[in-house]
């Protein structure tokens, strides 16, 4: 049996219906962490659960006491819109030469770390000997990350990934390992594979802020391929 780390956005939504195919999909795992759109993804998580007759579970991540003070990052602040944007080729040289350059709304210390081992102890729990997420880096992009094994910063990049899995055979007594099959896929190509599944994307939320802010790059991806 087997996880899927979902979010409530495209990737994790199509990422979730195509694993079902092999009958071995056992549960969805939200992440509750604070944010304002998590009303909107505990909905979607158990309309796709009740579908894929899985079981969906919502895992409640304190941030705010783990940081030991307030985290002001706008994901907790209904109505937010970004007033930087760019795309992720855009932020290519940022990230490799300037981390603080990053917009702070982009970026929380520590968040998907936090989120991969609190949802893989969960599935371990559960039985699971593999949980998958949805990470998905265009073409240019993931050649990029993927020649830099360590890149400061990056938790959604391929080292990141293997360093997960090797905290993981530290972590727990029996093998388990996380894996992230659309790393290397075009957002269209997914697309295009949730079309053929007969995924309902008005389903689906992938704006880090609520409600949707119309101009975040993952709105405005969305835009791109839905109009």
């Amino acid at each position: 049996m087997f996880s899927v780390l979902y979010s409530g956005g495209i990737d994790s939504t199509v990422l979730a219906y195509h694993l079902a195919l092999s009958g071995g999909l056992n549960r969805l795992i939200l992440i509750d962490y604070g944010q304002a759109s998590i009303g909107i993804q505990r909905e979607l998580l158990e309309h796709h659960a009740k579908h894929l007759a899985v079981v969906p579970v919502c895992l409640k991540v304190d941030l705010q006491t783990i940081a030991g003070k307030p985290i002001n990052a706008e994901v907790f602040q209904p109505g937010f819109k970004p007033t930087i944007t760019m795309d992720r080729e855009d932020l290519d040289g940022v990230y490799h030469n300037n981390l603080s350059a990053i917009p702070e709304w982009s970026w929380i210390e520590g968040r998907n770390t936090l989120f991969m081992m609190a949802a893989a102890t969960h599935s371990v729990y559960n039985d699971c000997q593999a949980m998958y997420c949805g990470f998905q880096l265009n073409a240019p992009e993931h050649t990029e990350f993927d020649s830099h094994y360590r890149v400061r910063g990056n938790d959604i990049t391929p080292s990141f990934l293997t360093a997960v899995n090797e905290l993981c055979f530290h972590a727990f007594s029996k093998p388990f390992t996380v894996q992230a099959p659309f790393f290397t896929l075009s957002k269209q190509h997914i697309v295009q594979m949730g079309k053929h599944l007969r995924v309902d994307f008005g389903k689906t939320y992938s704006c880090e802020f609520y409600p949707k802010c119309g101009e975040c790059e993952q709105c405005r991806e969305v835009a791109r391929h839905f109009q």
